[in-house]
């Protein structure tokens, strides 16, 4: 059981390597590579273990550059979208300036009926006035 819980090859001096790497919480790729130098030489070729801790360092740093780049892809798409956004915000406000105003009263788009269609034309506000049609109603 020793053999399983505390092989020889990962003990140091003071520490074992599993003690090391759950006190700085490594994770899988570097707790790897501080336990293969920290065993280097003590199970097998010295410089094969070296190998295998340098290429979960490199392991990590290619998922460090490729979490960067997903995030700043994230930040592109994030900015184009808010762009997008306001464009649509804008285009519907320019769809609604462009809409002709209607008479309050009659609930007409100034037709000829409305007296107001004149001033509606011009974009004047015509919530306190009335038109021939609504009179007409009275």
């Amino acid at each position: 059981m020793e053999k399983i819980n505390h092989p020889e090859h990962y003990k140091g001096n003071k520490y074992e390597a599993i003690d090391i790497i759950d006190d700085y919480q490594l994770g899988f790729n570097l707790g790897n590579a501080v336990k293969y130098i920290l065993r280097a030489g003590k199970k097998g070729d010295t410089a094969e273990d070296l190998k295998k801790a340098k290429w979960y360092i490199e392991h990590e740093i290619c998922k460090l550059m490729n979490e960067k780049e997903r995030k700043k892809e994230k930040e592109q798409v994030d900015e184009a979208n808010v762009f997008f956004a306001k464009m649509y915000a804008a285009s519907k406000v320019q769809e609604k300036e462009a809409r002709p105003k209607r008479c309050p009263e009659c609930k007409r788009y100034g037709t000829k009926n409305c007296r107001m269609a004149c001033w509606v034309q011009r974009g004047t506000y015509i919530s306190n006035y009335t038109c021939d049609a609504w009179e007409a109603k009275e």
